[in-house]
């Protein structure tokens, strides 16, 4: 992770960007206090700059989705591929969607997410998304998946 951070200072200090763009949400916010983070990195270097952080992940109304999302993709991948696939799959077009906003009204961007979600941003960048699918949040993590 230590390689991580000094990559993500490295570009900041390249780009200056006008805006940051993280895979966090507001009840994720608490990352950018931790040690080792490169969304901590990023935000500290976007205060240097003068840089708007964006908050880019989907943003959540219960408490599970945390601990769920952490649970389906180490433990669930291997019997229900098609849920993680669908976790990653809907954050991504989120994501993609709301980097093509910042983007667009911006007029340099740097974004910090995972790797694993990159595959997807860039599937999804410039497709038009339904935004308002990906915002509704289901009252049990199974239930967009019952029959």
């Amino acid at each position: 992770m230590q390689k991580s951070c000094m990559e993500v200072e490295a570009v900041m200090d390249c780009v200056k960007p006008q805006a940051v763009f993280l895979e966090l949400c507001s009840d994720r916010e608490g990352i950018l206090t931790m040690e080792g983070s490169e969304f901590r990195v990023a935000s500290e270097e976007a205060r240097k700059y003068g840089s708007k952080v964006i908050l880019g992940d989907i943003p959540y109304q219960n408490g599970w989705e945390d601990d769920f999302r952490n649970t389906a993709t180490q433990v669930l991948s291997k019997e229900f591929p098609s849920l993680v696939e669908t976790l990653l799959h809907e954050r991504d077009q989120y994501m993609s969607s709301k980097l093509l906003e910042v983007a667009s009204t911006s007029s340099s961007v740097v974004a910090v997410v995972g790797k694993a979600h990159l595959p997807g941003i860039k599937k999804h960048w410039k497709q038009p998304i339904e935004m308002e699918h990906l915002l509704e949040v289901p009252s049990s993590p199974w239930a967009k998946f019952k029959s």
